[in-house]
């Protein structure tokens, strides 16, 4: 095997494994700003122009707007992507409900 097939291999691989890792990570990160967005509505279902300002803070800290929101979700390809999303989420918020407190 030259030098270069060795490296190209390796790049290759490296690719691939870039690839998988930063899709788990977009699921995870969508799984968030799904659920941030269930409890801002929960929370402040009553005030429309408070929950407006909540949702684009959320937005905001996961840096994407809410029309690639609604796409990433609508590209979400199969059951089991569906399930590993949920998966996300539910870890989230049993997280979120033993560590913040939404009373404040």
């Amino acid at each position: 095997m030259t030098n270069y097939n060795f490296y190209m291999l390796l790049t290759f691989i490296f690719l691939i494994f870039t690839y998988c890792s930063d899709s788990k990570t977009d699921y995870e990160s969508l799984a968030k700003v799904y659920v941030d967005l269930l409890v801002v509505e929960e929370l402040y279902a009553a005030r429309p122009d408070s929950l407006e300002l909540k949702r684009q803070e959320i937005f905001k800290n996961y840096n994407i707007n809410e029309q690639e929101y609604l796409n990433t979700l609508q590209a979400i390809p199969d059951e089991g992507t569906w399930d590993k999303f949920f998966n996300y989420a539910n870890e989230y918020l049993l997280y979120l409900e033993k560590n913040v407190d939404l009373n404040r």
